[in-house]
């Protein structure tokens, strides 16, 4: 499918999926450097530094956020192959890679899309599915990430007459998630959304939504605390945004603080400087 593939792509990424999922990119210079799978990193040359910034942080900081929630319900609700539903949360806004920016911005902003926007928006599950499912082992995840759209009551898409609970549970659990994720971003507190959700009938499987609220007791065993680049530890979990001096977006709400992102914050406060102080959550 050529609309993967850059005209000075000769990787091979355009044609062959597995390209796409090498590790993080490394540029060498840990001020540049991000934790993003390089089709993400692409937007480099798209869209420029700046742009680059606010979509690989922001993209993986909501990965992190779903992934954390998925694998907690995942857990309670006794699923076998917890691999499988913990990778295809990773990779699934893999498909946003046909998104313009602009759009993006609207997406992780939690703001209302326009029609045709909604419609291209609608397309990235079935990106993602194309690029995974022919490499080795990721066919469920691929069609786990192709069901991550489809209502309990059998609408949406994709539009077949799976309902209930023949649509995979993974992917019931990854729907309810991406929701309430989105309801967040878009200014809601988490009671809120929960409770926007509720009133949605239709739309959830009962069951994964009673572990929702269950996986919430998981994020009061963590406290808030306000911190600085040199206080980070690995494990913590961001509270808001980190911006450089600039207000460019460096880590984003919601990301699990890697050594490679301390590394990259503190060539950034040498080079630039970094907002602080900023909250984090540690476990108690």
């Amino acid at each position: 499918m050529e609309i993967y593939r850059r005209p000075d792509d000769r990787s091979g990424a355009g044609s062959s999926p597995g390209a796409l999922f090498t590790g993080p990119v490394q540029s060498g210079d840990p001020q540049y450097d991000c934790e993003c799978h390089p089709c993400d990193c692409r937007r480099r040359q798209e869209y420029g530094r700046q742009g680059h910034d606010f979509d690989c942080h922001t993209l993986y900081g909501r990965v992190g956020r779903i992934t954390r929630y998925v694998e907690s319900i995942a857990e309670n609700l006794h699923v076998s192959e917890l691999w499988s539903i913990k990778t295809a949360a990773m990779l699934s806004q893999i498909g946003c890679v046909i998104l313009p920016e602009s759009v993006l911005k609207k997406v992780y902003r939690g703001e209302v899309l326009t029609g045709e926007e909604s419609q291209l928006f609608k397309q990235h599950p079935f990106v993602a599915y194309d690029l995974l499912v022919k490499i080795p082992r990721m066919k469920r995840v691929a069609e786990i990430i192709k069901f991550q759209d489809k209502y309990y009551d059998g609408v949406g898409t994709p539009g077949d007459t799976q309902q209930g609970n023949t649509i995979p549970m993974e992917a019931r659990i990854l729907k309810v998630v991406l929701d309430f994720d989105a309801l967040e971003s878009s200014g809601k507190s988490k009671a809120e959304a929960f409770g926007d959700m509720q009133q949605r009938k239709g739309w959830y499987d009962p069951a994964v939504i009673d572990e929702l609220k269950a996986s919430f007791a998981k994020e009061i065993k963590y406290e808030v605390k306000t911190t600085v680049v040199a206080g980070l530890l690995e494990g913590m979990i961001l509270a808001e945004d980190i911006q450089s001096s600039q207000y460019v977006l460096l880590a984003s709400k919601g990301q699990q603080v890697t050594q490679s992102m301390i590394l990259r914050l503190q060539s950034f406060m040498k080079s630039g400087g970094v907002r602080e102080p900023f909250t984090v959550l540690f476990a108690m």
